[in-house]
């Protein structure tokens, strides 16, 4: 039944008698029924690319084939090649960037292929430097990879755009980063600093700076922290031991008490 169908559109096609608009949605019928009918999804890909490379705003082809393509995974490449198609001809800049931000996240969570989602996500941030998503998951991605000086100037940058609560997070995660992987104790206090200016004596900066107080890098202005945090705070057992480390990592005598 669907062969003698698609023979009869192929019929018309050829006709030499049928107008270019009646021969672009048989065209098209017949890229629906070999995808949906006949059992012939390549035929399909096929027909719906070739509409679309005559004529570029062609939506119904442009939205059949990603359809189509979205139900085959492994038709991977035939998506991407439809991705870069559609941003090209995207009708304004925060256009392009939503199909950019789609695509990314298809290569990162569909396609499972973060190196290709983080070259999309670049090229995304090259038209917005400010895309807060699209730093987060550069971040996530090259944390993932291992890449920690990467993901803290992702994170960087992302809390030079983020205020309140977010800002303390990026804080606190570059802190992290620093205190960890990246094996910068400085670094990390400062970001701590940053996020206690923000949200004094918040408890998660706070453990921050309390892991920073043994490093001997950091010891002595850990320890000048902690003590006005925790006179902030009303926590004076703490604050009084504190007080003596202060002490103890003074730099000379005349910065100690008699």
């Amino acid at each position: 039944e669907w062969g003698l169908l698609t023979e009869a559109l192929n019929d018309r096609i050829a006709n030499p008698e049928a107008s270019p608009e009646e021969k672009r949605s048989l065209r098209l019928k017949l890229a629906e029924v070999a995808a949906s009918h006949a059992g012939a999804p390549d035929d399909a890909v096929t027909a719906y690319r070739e509409l679309i490379e005559a004529n570029p705003n062609d939506e119904a082809a442009v939205g059949a084939l990603d359809r189509l393509l979205r139900s085959q995974p492994e038709r991977k490449d035939d998506l991407r090649w439809l991705f870069k198609l559609r941003i090209d001809r995207a009708p304004s800049a925060a256009d392009a960037v939503g199909l950019l931000s789609e695509w990314a996240q298809l290569e990162e969570d569909f396609f499972e292929e973060p190196t290709r989602a983080a070259a999309v996500y670049k090229d995304l941030l090259d038209r917005n430097p400010q895309h807060a998503p699209s730093l987060k998951a550069l971040a996530r991605i090259y944390l993932a990879q291992g890449n920690a000086d990467g993901a803290v100037q992702m994170l960087e940058r992302e809390r030079d755009i983020e205020e309140g609560v977010g800002r303390i997070q990026r804080e606190q995660e570059i802190a992290r980063l620093y205190l960890g992987p990246l094996k910068e104790p400085k670094k990390a206090l400062e970001a701590a600093r940053r996020a206690l200016e923000l949200a004094p004596t918040d408890p998660k900066t706070m453990a921050i700076v309390e892991e920073l107080l043994p490093v001997a890098e950091t010891r002595k202005d850990a320890a000048v922290v902690l003590e006005h945090q925790y006179q902030v705070a009303n926590q004076f057992d703490k604050q009084g031991q504190i007080i003596a480390i202060v002490l103890a990592t003074a730099n000379s005598k005349a910065d100690r008490l008699p």
